[in-house]
This record gives C-alpha cells, sequence and structure tokens, in this order.
C-alpha cells in the first residue's frame, strides 16, 4: 500500500507500480487531478460541484487573450506548481490585467474572484 498526504509528490515508477496493484490510496488519478488546477477545475465542473467560474488558457498569446477578457476582478494561476499562494495574481483591474505576464510553455487557470461572508 502506498499513501500519500499532500499533493506535491511526482508520480514516480514506484507509485506507478503500486498503481498497477491497486494499492495507492487515494488513488494516481486523484494525485494528478489534485497536482493540475485546469484538471482539478474540469472535474467540478464535470460532476456539477461548486466553483468559480473559469477559464483555461494554454500559452502566452492564449492567456493574453483571457486576461483582457476576464471578468474583473480575477485570480490568475498556474496550472501545475505552485502554492499557499505562489503561482497566482490577484487582479483587481484593467490596469493589472495587463500588467500580468506570461509564458509560452505555461497553462494557466482564471477564476473567478469570490467574496466570502462568515455569518
Amino acid at each position: 500500500m502506498v499513501t500519500y498526504e499532500m499533493e506535491h509528490v511526482e508520480i514516480s515508477e514506484g507509485l506507478a507500480r503500486a498503481r498497477r496493484h491497486d494499492a495507492a490510496r487515494p488513488s494516481l488519478r486523484v494525485l494528478a487531478t489534485a497536482q493540475d488546477r485546469a484538471l482539478e477545475k474540469a472535474h467540478l465542473a464535470a460532476n456539477a460541484l461548486p466553483h468559480a467560474s473559469f477559464e483555461v488558457a494554454r500559452g502566452k498569446a492564449e492567456a493574453a487573450r483571457v486576461a483582457a477578457q476576464f471578468p474583473l476582478p480575477f485570480i490568475v494561476k498556474t496550472a501545475r506548481g505552485g502554492y499557499d499562494g505562489k503561482g497566482q495574481s490577484f487582479v483587481k483591474d484593467a490596469d493589472g490585467a495587463r500588467a500580468l505576464t506570461f509564458d509560452d510553455d505555461t497553462v494557466y487557470v482564471f477564476e473567478e474572484a469570490l467574496t466570502w461572508s462568515w455569518r
């Protein structure tokens, strides 16, 4: 049996071997989904689970187009990597959206900024 307690684990040959024996908990599919924000959002949407509005952009040109059109305010995140706010930017206005820079080889997730009430 192979287990892990956070998503920052490489899907190594050892975990792949455990999968062949159905001995990884949670499954490697769950791990792969937790490691990729685009897959995570797609899973939530496909299963009619509550989630913020989002759009996935692949590469620099597509990300710049989405940033210019996505409803403000929004949060843009790299699909992979980053944690505790790293790899994320909160964009509150058009100037902030224009100031963003993107890479060609990165997938980005643009999310609606939600407001919370703890009443």
